[in-house]
């Protein structure tokens, strides 16, 4: 008699629903893997369901606890292993505060981790699907500068991360996408497909550059009001200057 792996399915999900915690690792198994053709594999159910297995388990709590006190005690080698524990179990937090720590005390690190922590952590929560845009910022600037990709600047990636910040609501990513436009930087067609926009302003550089701004002023944000009001004053300035040459 062959196994009726849908039926164990969702004989698992009903179980995890009901807050069995062997059921919810038993599906986030499941979704990983995949059935067949008609249940393909699921890599983002599957890390929801490890994830809400690891929120649930109460000895992840007291791992936190631990890691925060031996933080403030300024004990690096025992707060990077309990953070790490908690980050690579899936825990969003854990992971922003290890990557934090790695990014402000690089020197206490660095004794005790070989690779590149900072990165690692916000990458890992950009995988898991944060809608902090922080964490996207913070990566597309490591991605902008070379310093998350070996020293490689990869311009789309950088980009890809300030689109993601900037579709959360955040006018830095509007205005760090602007700067990438009108420093040449050849920014993938999808992306402005993802941000809904339209082709006359893809059409001219310096129609997008100056939406790009808008956007971001046009937040309810002071700061960012201020800033990219000027830079549209300056780009007006700029434009006239040019007209006036010309005469």
């Amino acid at each position: 008699m062959r196994p009726n792996m849908k039926l164990a399915l969702e004989l698992f999900l009903r179980a995890a629903e009901r807050g069995q915690l062997n059921g919810g690792a038993r599906c986030a198994e499941f979704f990983m893997l995949g059935l067949d053709t008609t249940q393909p594999r699921n890599p983002d159910v599957a890390l929801r369901w490890a994830r809400w297995v690891c929120e649930q388990n109460g000895y992840l709590g007291k791992v936190l606890q631990l890691a925060l006190q031996t933080y403030l005690n300024q004990k690096w080698s025992k707060a990077l292993l309990y953070y790490l524990i908690a980050a690579e179990a899936g825990f969003e937090p854990a992971q922003f505060n290890l990557a934090h720590i790695c990014r402000e005390y690089p020197i206490e690190t660095g004794s005790v981790m070989a690779m590149p922590c900072e990165w690692r952590y916000y990458s890992l929560l950009v995988q898991q699907g944060t809608t902090d845009p922080n964490v996207m910022l913070r990566l597309g600037d490591g991605f902008y500068y070379g310093d998350a990709s070996d020293g490689r600047t990869l311009y789309s990636e950088a980009a890809r991360m300030y689109a993601a910040a900037a579709s959360t609501g955040n006018p830095q990513g509007w205005y760090n996408l602007a700067w990438l436009v009108e420093t040449g930087v050849k920014v993938p067609q999808s992306i402005w497909d993802e941000l809904h926009i339209s082709m006359p302003h893809r059409q001219d550089l310096s129609s997008l550059t100056c939406h790009l701004y808008r956007r971001c002023r046009d937040h309810d944000n002071d700061a960012a009001f201020i800033a990219c009001s000027l830079q549209l004053i300056r780009l007006r300035l700029v434009a006239l200057f040019q007209v006036c040459t010309l005469l």
